[in-house]
């Protein structure tokens, strides 16, 4: 179920579902840049409720979501910012409420857990990109617009490509291959501190997609066996690896590198898998629809739409 495209003078919602927000100005900007691209924005009644590291307590953020999804006016909800809570959320949403007013649902980082609970619960697309403090350079402006806004040229088909790539990322192709399947991941500890709950959905045959960020070589590799041992690796038909920002390898004869941790649980498997993918903790973001059907081509870094 895709939610409804966007177009001119549409109501943006602005959601706290996690971290607290320390400053006022980075959201002020956010509110003023989604007004210059002219929508109307509307805030979260406790957007400036502040509960330790929690942006209020669980009932405010709860009341936030829910109020945006109820609320005819909005057609889209896009989280401030990631940090963490939005799991505390999941056994008191009411996924009903969510999918009979199925609309954008945009975040990362911490927002996986409800990018991904969201689509388990209710079968609605929710869309892997920029919060709302993040839209500020014009490569992330550019994919929100050709894939989010109604426009007279059909829609692109083309989530991300090796031309995509920014300067400072490189495309490491691991396996080389063609799969297609349901896009389904986001940031690879919050998936993993949701295995064993009803909140993840059905892995078979799917494109697994993973970002992370500070964390050291030896708990990337910790994070991977999880998946391992839980069987999701044994399920997927492909893999798509972002950035791993400050994720330090170690020292001398203690370190491994990243690479070395992906080919330990990649190539085992045998299927079409790149990493260096334009996503993840970075300034220049692709947007990706978790839950979408999609074509994945390792040689090329591609990934489309089906």
């Amino acid at each position: 179920m895709f939610p409804p495209l966007l177009k001119p003078g549409d109501t943006i919602g602005l959601i706290s579902p996690a971290g607290s927000l320390y400053e006022e100005a980075p959201y002020r900007q956010a509110v003023h840049l989604w007004q210059s691209l002219g929508f109307q924005v509307k805030h979260g009644r406790h957007w400036q409720a502040k509960w330790g590291y929690l942006a209020g307590t669980d009932e405010q953020r709860l009341a936030d979501l829910h109020t945006m999804f109820a609320d005819p006016e909005v057609k889209a909800v896009i989280a401030f910012r990631g940090g963490w809570g939005s799991a505390r959320l999941l056994p008191h949403i009411n996924f009903d409420l969510i999918a009979a007013n199925p609309k954008i649902f945009m975040g990362y980082s911490d927002i996986t857990t409800l990018l991904l609970a969201i689509y388990a619960q209710t079968g609605l697309i929710t869309w892997h990109g920029a919060v709302a403090r993040d839209l500020g350079d014009d490569f992330t402006l550019s994919r929100l617009q050709a894939l989010l806004y109604q426009s007279s040229a059909p829609a692109t088909t083309i989530l991300h490509s090796r031309d995509m790539l920014q300067a400072d990322n490189e495309l490491m192709v691991l396996k080389e291959g063609v799969a297609s399947g349901k896009l389904l991941g986001g940031n690879l500890t919050v998936l993993c501190s949701l295995i064993g709950s009803k909140y993840l959905p059905s892995w078979e045959g799917a494109i697994l997609f993973l970002e992370d960020v500070g964390e050291a070589t030896y708990r990337i590799d910790r994070l991977f066996c999880q998946l391992k041992l839980a069987g999701i690796l044994d399920k997927i038909a492909g893999i798509v690896l972002g950035a791993f920002t400050h994720c330090p390898e170690g020292k001398g004869d203690y370190s491994r590198s990243l690479e070395d941790v992906f080919r330990d649980y990649i190539m085992p498997l045998g299927i079409p898998a790149f990493a260096g993918a334009q996503f993840g903790h970075i300034p220049q973001k692709v947007l990706l629809p978790v839950g979408a059907d999609v074509l994945i081509n390792a040689a090329q870094g591609n990934i489309s739409l089906i």
